[in-house]
């Protein structure tokens, strides 16, 4: 989790909200989009956005997981930059 609060962290118009061992919660300060990684392993993790209103500031490409699925490390850092590079560009 030290190189996705790393990677948060050195991005512009994103604040951390919550980071421990187990799970990162960020969010961008315009628009106000909020979003959960949780660890569920050594390699797996879920990811997902709890805004609360499913429109707020969103591209027109829909994420990759839902917060169901279950992804590797690897996946969870390119989603992390896929939220992180939309969040620069508004």
């Amino acid at each position: 989790m030290d190189r996705v609060v790393s990677l948060i962290r050195s991005t512009s118009n994103v604040e951390i909200v919550e980071a421990d061992a187990n799970r990162v919660c960020f969010r961008g300060q315009s628009p106000r989009r909020t979003f959960q990684i949780i660890r569920e392993g050594v390699d797996r993790f879920r990811v997902k956005e709890t805004t609360g209103w499913p429109t707020a500031g969103r591209s027109s490409q829909p994420s990759a997981y839902g917060d169901r699925d279950i992804i590797t490390e690897n996946q969870m850092i390119g989603w992390v930059s896929a939220r992180l590079n939309e969040l620069q560009a508004l």
